[in-house]
């Protein structure tokens, strides 16, 4: 898990409201995001939400379809954030760490 996620993951509104939200829209899917408040985890005043792609974790048989929903789960982020007014977002490289096991060059291109 990557370092930012580790530190996401000790903060107890982030991990209800993903709970939350899953209970009440189900599961998502690979290439997908959901969006929840920025919990307080993150001290930025200027960060309102946090978004939770979801994304492949990378196998060199499916290589192709792995990189192909990393590209989905940017550009879900990108149109859901322009859904919801938002002027920027700040998007980690996803997938790139020992859990999602995805290359560091192949993340970055995605």
């Amino acid at each position: 898990m990557g370092k930012y996620a580790k530190l996401c993951s000790k903060d107890k509104e982030i991990i209800n409201n993903s709970k939350a939200w899953v209970k009440r829209f189900g599961e998502v899917e690979t290439g997908q995001c959901i969006v929840t408040n920025k919990g307080k985890i993150i001290k930025n005043d200027g960060c309102y939400f946090m978004f939770h792609a979801i994304a492949p974790v990378y196998s060199d048989i499916t290589k192709d379809s792995c990189i192909m929903l990393l590209k989905q789960s940017v550009v879900t982020c990108l149109e859901t954030a322009q859904t919801l007014g938002l002027d920027s977002i700040s998007l980690p490289l996803f997938s790139h760490d020992d859990d999602f096991g995805f290359p560091t060059k192949h993340a970055i291109e995605a």
